[in-house]
């Protein structure tokens, strides 16, 4: 949880930097690069909420032993996404915080390997239509195929940094990078957590 609080700092700081929606110059590239699954318009997310108000919504999931081992590609053993709507002046910036354990494989000093679970995280600056990017060509990722009652969606990689690099945890030396490898880390769908679960 303190890690999403730090990356939650860190993504109004980049949004409010950005200076709305012509954020950092990279809309062009994203709309160049559309995929077969549609965003989502985050502000559907968020209907309930008054205009002044800024409002979160997370999702999350913890992928069981079974599936990982059907999906032998697939690192990430646990996702949880936090959506923040942030009203500044007026106006009205999203932004979003990815924590996750990713299997790593690690050497001791006998030679032997063995496998662990690492927690990373990182924050994004997102547009309306549901294209997140991270600052510093950090990486991309969208939100799509929200269900109808609000209670799953899409969470789409596009390949970020989330050790090391621009806004990741750890150091420039240490840098891991999700790759979205197909039917792997590629698409993940996460099911929305209880707003009380949401308030940190």
């Amino acid at each position: 949880m303190e890690a999403f609080s730090k990356n939650f700092n860190k993504a109004v700081s980049m949004a409010l930097r950005s200076g709305a929606v012509a954020i950092f110059g990279v809309t062009l590239v994203l709309l160049a690069s559309q995929q077969a699954v549609a965003a989502v318009n985050l502000a559907t997310l968020f209907s309930k909420a008054k205009a002044s108000e800024t409002q979160s919504v997370c999702y999350a999931r913890e992928y069981s032993e079974s599936h990982l081992e059907a999906k032998p590609l697939q690192r990430v053993k646990k996702m949880s996404l936090k959506l923040n709507r942030i009203v500044n002046d007026e106006q009205v910036y999203y932004a979003a915080e990815v924590d996750l354990k990713l299997k790593t494989v690690v050497t001791d000093a006998d030679g032997e390997t063995y496998i662990v679970y690492k927690s990373h995280s990182n924050a994004f600056s997102c547009l309306q239509d549901g294209q997140c990017y991270i600052d510093c060509d950090g990486g991309r990722a969208k939100v799509a195929t929200l269900s109808r009652d609000r209670d799953s969606l899409t969470f789409v990689n596009e390949g970020f940094v989330v050790h090391g690099g621009c806004g990741g945890s750890g150091v420039e030396s240490e840098r891991v990078f999700l790759d979205a490898v197909k039917s792997g880390d590629d698409v993940f769908k996460l099911y929305r957590l209880r707003s009380e679960a949401c308030s940190y």
